[in-house]
């Protein structure tokens, strides 16, 4: 018995021990995150509560409705570089909008007309499908400004408050500018030509490179990203977003370089691997050196090896040529901006460009069909009808219900939903906890020290959490029952929430919905309605200067796009829905990759084509065009099917150019329709 029993105790000691390490490790990851977590927002809440409090003890609690809106300027802007321009900026916006918050009090049709325009006009020309929540610190201003009503003499005050608040903002991002993020660091960058000086090193090695080349499709994604978040109405970006469009670019050429002639089963020459080793070393010395001055000494070094050495095969070589000279170009322009901050308004290449058929501009911000459209008109009719509700009842703190409907009206249905449920769980729960607060504290200071622990708590927890609106609704109370009875407070607040959630509900059921399966339809035609596009740029306008700016802007919106479709398919997809989705975005990025470099080949040598070679060329791109729009409908018809008769593939026939890499590019970019039809037909069946 006891030899029994000692193997049987040492496993529970075992068991136990690998308990005790197990709850240790989570603590530990949990004590890791948590640091974190309050790095990222302590700056936040330290300027959240200077603010509060400087402005209570300062301006009164009456206008303490006015640093929320403060608050989540600087949580927006204390990440990017200071712009006292971009600042600015939206400072007159912010002043224009508290000016129509105040007309919107002085009469029930200023309330009315006032509410369905403003709302309307903030989402319309500040936010987008790629930016669809651009508005909202605009829109809780006018939400949040009508709550308290202020008397023309009030209004005067409420505008000091307001630049108060402004200079406050303005020199804290600048400070924190200056301590913590001097400069822009070019980290996505500096981390993708290391890993391409990784991968040509892994390349001349023999070893496996699919890791390095599958890391790049999601950072140039990210770099649109960057690119397209710099832009604004007249330019389609700033300096940093030029430096991370070109540099996207160099990615993107590498990317289908190495997809295109290297695989896992091609043996190289001593000659390449030497060839790839050097480049490596070039790569390696661009990443370290990104941020540093003396990049001229490292284009100079570039130019030397592109000089001295050669790749056998000429189409390769062709290739890497293009891709280097490219290079030196992105390290050029980063040595410019270091040394010269050169601003958007002197330099007219890169405007914003105007549609072909001659429609305004603004125009283009007011098509009933777009995703922000549906979304403004939506939001405008909830806050016309509860503020409306407001002047029509009298009701006590009625303000409480479109301040709500606001936070619950997302520009998606299902992000709506979400807000609703963890809306009303949070405010059920900040109710509870306020009532056991408040019958415990009663003194002005005791209410000071919940509104200042409820604003750390709010901050610190995630926005998306039902957390967040429980911190919120016990800020709201500890203010509100200074002028109401607790059971009131709660009872009146509970009521206006429920309101709030069922006016939502309905306006996202039945207002012009913008659904996740829906958008997502849209958004694959609006992939190949880009394609189309671009192929006829490259048909007729390759050669002019006034073309540029506007295939610039579809290459962003085409890995935007990707970005977009490849997001929705993390949520509720059929397998097979995923699966076919799955195959076709990398052979779609293949597929720009090629247009982006026949663009780039037929821009810089406009004059290098006979009469006779751009017929032949335009047959080509012609068939292509054909091929891309049978494409499309396969791709975006309600159910997926295969076309009836697909026709005759597009085959360039004979030489295009006495560079052969050109006549390579359109034998892929072929192949690549080919393989996007025999897609369709192929899941067609399974699906």
């Amino acid at each position: 018995m006891p030899s029994d029993s000692f193997p049987s105790r040492e496993r529970r000691h075992r068991k136990r021990r690998l308990t005790c390490f197990l709850l240790r490790e989570r603590l530990k990851r949990g004590a890791v995150k948590a640091r974190q977590q309050w790095l990222e927002t302590y700056p936040t809440i330290f300027v959240s509560l200077f603010l509060i409090l400087s402005v209570w003890l300062l301006f009164g609690v009456g206008y303490i409705i006015i640093p929320p809106v403060l608050i989540l300027i600087f949580r927006q802007r204390h990440t990017q570089e200071f712009s006292l321009r971009v600042l600015l900026r939206t400072y007159v916006i912010l002043l224009l909008v508290c000016l129509a918050a105040f007309l919107a009090t002085q009469g029930f049709w200023l309330c009315v007309l006032l509410n369905l325009a403003v709302p309307f006009l903030v989402v319309g020309l500040l936010s987008d499908k790629f930016n669809p929540k651009s508005y909202f610190v605009y829109g809780m201003e006018f939400v949040f400004f009508q709550m308290t009503p202020v008397s023309l003499p009030q209004l005067g005050m409420q505008l000091v408050v307001l630049l108060y608040g402004f200079g406050v903002v303005t020199l804290l991002l600048w400070g924190y500018s200056r301590r913590v993020r001097k400069k822009r660091d070019y980290a996505t960058i500096r981390r993708g030509l290391n890993l391409l000086s990784v991968e040509m090193e892994k390349l001349a090695g023999g070893e496996d490179i699919s890791k390095e080349r599958d890391a790049f499709p999601p950072m140039m994604a990210h770099m649109s990203r960057v690119v397209y978040g710099s832009r604004n109405f007249s330019y389609l970006a700033d300096d940093y977003g030029k430096i991370n469009y070109w540099c996207m670019l160099l990615f993107q050429r590498f990317h289908y370089f190495v997809s295109t002639f290297y695989d896992s089963n091609r043996s190289l020459l001593e000659g390449e691997k030497k060839f790839y080793r050097q480049l490596s070393g070039l790569l390696g010395q661009a990443s370290r050196g990104f941020n540093q001055p003396g990049r001229r000494g490292l284009v100079r070094k570039i130019r030397s090896f592109a000089r001295q050495n050669r790749l056998p095969n000429r189409e390769e070589e062709d290739a890497i040529q293009e891709i280097l000279r490219l290079l030196e170009f992105c390290l050029m322009q980063r040595e410019k901006a270091y040394f010269y901050r050169t601003r958007l308004k002197k330099e007219g290449n890169w405007q914003v460009p105007e549609k072909k058929d001659g429609e305004p501009r603004w125009k283009q911000y007011f098509q009933w069909d777009q995703f922000q459209v549906r979304f403004a008109l939506r939001l405008s009719v909830v806050l016309c009808v509860t503020f409306s509700f407001c002047w029509l009842t009298g009701w006590e703190h009625a303000y409480w219900y479109p301040m709500t409907a606001f936070l619950m009206l997302m520009p998606y249905a299902e992000e709506s939903l979400l807000k609703i449920n963890n809306r009303i769980l949070g405010t059920v729960a900040g109710l509870a906890v306020s009532f056991v607060l408040m019958s415990l504290v009663h003194s002005m200071e005791g209410r000071v020290l919940v509104v200042m622990l409820m604003t750390c708590l709010m901050y610190y927890v995630p926005v998306t959490s039902w957390t967040m609106p429980m911190y919120a609704t016990c800020y709201a109370m500890a203010i509100s029952t200074l002028y109401l009875d607790l059971d009131l407070a709660i009872l009146l607040r509970l009521v206006y929430v429920l309101l709030a959630a069922l006016t939502t509900f309905l306006a996202n059921r039945f207002l012009l919905p913008n659904t996740a399966k829906g958008e997502f339809r849209k958004t694959v035609c609006q992939l190949f309605d880009i394609d189309l596009e671009i192929v006829g740029l490259i048909r007729t306008d390759a050669g002019k200067r006034d073309a540029l700016n506007q295939f610039r802007d579809l290459m962003v919106q085409s890995n935007l796009v990707s970005e977009e479709i490849a997001r929705c398919l993390k949520t509720d997809f059929k397998p097979e829905e995923r699966e076919f989705y799955s195959q076709m975005l990398p052979l779609h990025q293949k597929l720009m990759e090629e247009m982006e470099q026949m663009y780039s080949y037929l821009y810089h040598r406009k004059n290098r084509f006979d009469r006779r070679d751009n017929i032949m060329l335009s047959q080509f791109l012609d068939n292509l065009k054909d091929s891309i729009r049978r494409i499309r409908l396969g791709y975006t018809s309600r159910e997926l099917t295969p076309f009836l008769d697909p026709g005759r593939t597009a085959k360039p026939f004979g030489k295009l150019e006495d560079k052969l890499y050109f006549n390579t590019l359109t034998m892929q970019c072929m192949e690549s329709v080919e393989k996007l039809m025999a897609l369709s037909e192929t899941a067609a069946g399974k699906i």
